[in-house]
């Protein structure tokens, strides 16, 4: 697996790399840990005022930024397959992507929060930019529901569609090979876009509805066995009616899980119009971390 790591030297990277340790298998991946260097011309006044130039202010980032890389290089060294580190000038959304698409890493890590000492790239434009529009899977690390002992609980959220499908298969994969115990629920969400409750019979909704949750179950059946090639017994198949990212952030609270699985797309054009990007919403408010695969 080839793994790239977006680093915000700033910040302590300690317990965002104990979450990342938790959740991947590392044994086998080729970690790439990358620093943006971000422009400082825009600050040049400013810097000027308090004695610093321009020139001055970027050397001593870099010098920073390469003495965190290493320090993490060295941590990370004997966990995983390889590692190499890059430091690079520019927008951080702009050159994650672009060097996501040259690399064609398989998954991309970044943190949540803004505040805390999470040394990833916070939670703002930069990683909302990198799950819309990274080629590359998106794990969004985040200190939510503790575990209880060695078991990782797993929300995985899907819609029926071979996206949320591939997102069970690649990540029940990657799970299997932690030496940790596995606690599955599965939830699909039924959703009837707002506008057609307000201009639709009553008698055309209640029919609606009961179509969709018969179509509930057969995605759940579908998930259950998807799973299943893997030896994965879900302890749990959950149907929730309303807004999908919403019920999904609170399913996730409810079930205090460490992790929540998406696919990248919803089933239809139609439904990514009237609903927006779910697994984009889910990620960005998400109490635990989030993986958006692609």
């Amino acid at each position: 697996m080839k793994l790239l790591l977006p680093l915000d030297v700033a910040h302590s990277y300690r317990e965002s790399l104990n979450q990342l340790e938790r959740l991947v298998p590392l044994e086998t991946a080729d970690v790439f840990l990358l620093y943006v260097a971000q422009n400082t011309s825009g600050l040049e006044s400013i810097l000027t005022s308090i004695g610093k130039a321009r020139p001055h202010i970027d050397r001593e980032l870099k010098e920073r930024a390469k003495a965190v890389l290493d320090e993490v290089a060295e941590h990370l060294k004997d966990r995983c397959n390889s590692v190499i580190t890059q430091i690079v000038q520019g927008s951080p959304p702009l050159a994650i992507e672009e060097l996501a698409v040259i690399q064609n890493f398989d998954l991309i890590a970044m943190g949540a929060t803004q505040t805390g000492g999470n040394p990833f790239y916070g939670l703002g434009s930069t990683a909302a930019h990198v799950v819309k529009h990274a080629p590359s899977s998106t794990l969004i690390l985040r200190d939510g529901a503790k575990a209880e002992g060695n078991t990782i609980k797993v929300l995985f959220a899907v819609d029926g569609s071979p996206a949320s499908l591939n997102a069970i298969r690649t990540v029940a994969g990657q799970l299997k090979s932690l030496a940790k115990e596995i606690s599955v629920t599965v939830l699909t969400v039924v959703s009837i876009v707002g506008i057609w409750k307000f201009v639709a019979p009553v008698e055309f909704i209640a029919s609606i509805e009961d179509n969709l949750n018969m179509a509930a179950q057969t995605i759940l059946a579908d998930a259950d066995k998807a799973l299943a090639e893997f030896g994965i017994k879900p302890d749990d198949l959950i149907v929730r009616s309303g807004e999908p990212a919403n019920e999904i952030i609170k399913a996730a609270r409810d079930t205090k899980a460490d992790l929540i699985v998406l696919g990248a797309q919803g089933r239809t054009a139609v439904e990514q119009f009237f609903l927006g990007s779910v697994s984009h919403k889910a990620s960005m408010h998400a109490p635990c971390s989030t993986v958006v695969v692609k």
